[in-house]
């Protein structure tokens, strides 16, 4: 049974959305990851999770399980197949995008140049400005990154 139709995710990603929570950050090794609540005008709560280590991807989710909308730049350099069975190759410097759909779930991808991939500040910006999210939040253990 699926509980994400694509039309939902699709209103999910059209309506106004904000992060208004410190963000705290997790440093796991070299990596770093954090978990945000998005509260949406549509009262539906959704989650942000983010993950950086040189490469990194945003993932907007539902019920903190069903991605909306990801954006990866991490799985670059390579050849992957999307829904339709293409397989599609993604250049070394660029991202790519997934939606959600209720048949192949997230496996909807295409490649992409729209989000920066050589600033992770900018980039995660970027996305939330694709995503109709606005940032009141704060960023709370993030000097590697120049303190966001």
């Amino acid at each position: 049974m699926v509980l994400l139709f694509t039309h939902d995710a699709d209103d999910f990603h059209k309506c106004k959305k904000v992060i208004s929570d410190k963000i705290k950050v997790e440093h796991t090794g070299k990596s770093v990851y954090f978990r945000v609540p998005v509260y949406t005008e549509m009262g539906e709560p959704l989650m942000l999770r983010v993950q950086f280590y040189k490469k990194y991807s945003f993932t907007l989710l539902y019920r903190n399980k069903y991605p909306i909308r990801r954006w990866d730049f991490k799985h670059t350099g390579g050849v992957k197949e999307n829904a339709q069975g293409k397989k599609i190759l993604i250049p070394h410097n660029k991202g790519h995008k997934h939606r959600w759909n209720e048949k192949s779930m997230d496996k909807d991808f295409y490649v992409v140049n729209d989000i920066p991939t050589n600033d992770f500040r900018k980039a995660f910006f970027a996305f939330l400005k694709e995503e109709n999210i606005t940032f009141k939040g704060e960023f709370l253990g993030m000097p590697m990154l120049g303190g966001f």
